[in-house]
């Protein structure tokens, strides 16, 4: 934290990135991050030629659920995807449009 209670991010770029645009959005990131220590299952570390970095999280809700985050670039990323939300927040299957 700096002199003004506000948390600066350290290490990879891309990573303090995110959480400053979070920050600056007000969401409240010191607590997000709270709730997910220790509930990393597994990680797959970035690679240069895949491209990503996959992180699995057990849910803090719901011991039940684990969630893989994906993050990398946007031409290899997208490409594995075949669903996506709609703006009334309906699943649908991707298409090329």
């Amino acid at each position: 934290m700096d002199d003004h209670a506000y948390y600066v991010p350290v290490g990879n770029s891309t990573e303090t990135g995110l959480i400053k645009f979070l920050q600056d959005a007000q969401i409240p990131v010191h607590e997000v991050i709270k709730e997910k220590l220790g509930r990393i299952e597994t990680q797959i570390p970035f690679s240069t030629s895949e491209k990503k970095m996959i992180t699995a999280v057990r849910f803090p809700q719901n011991e039940d659920i684990v969630r893989v985050y994906v993050k990398g670039a946007p031409e290899y990323i997208v490409n594995k995807c075949v669903r996506t939300y709609n703006e009334e927040g309906k699943q649908i299957l991707m298409s090329n449009d």
